[in-house]
């Protein structure tokens, strides 16, 4: 599982609340990427998340990232013969 979350109040909050679940559940991950509110390109983020072998990723932004997030991903799907 990999973690896109904002650099900011909400997106650290986020990140904190999952890891706590996922202790809980004795669960981890390894792969987070952090992403500033004024970056205007996020696909760096993406293409790391994917190289790093995240099949799963939960996101902790704001809608004008999520928005690029899954046209990144959808960009990089492409690529792919399979999701």
């Amino acid at each position: 599982m990999g973690v896109l979350y904002q650099n900011d109040d909400f997106g650290r909050d986020g990140l904190a609340g999952l890891k706590t679940a996922l202790e809980a559940d004795r669960t981890s991950w390894s792969l987070s990427r952090a992403m500033s509110p004024s970056d205007a390109d996020i696909r760096s983020q993406v293409l790391n998340l994917r190289n790093d072998g995240a099949e799963v990723v939960v996101a902790y932004s704001l809608p004008g990232f999520s928005a690029q997030l899954i046209s990144g991903a959808a960009a990089l799907a492409g690529n792919r013969r399979s999701c």
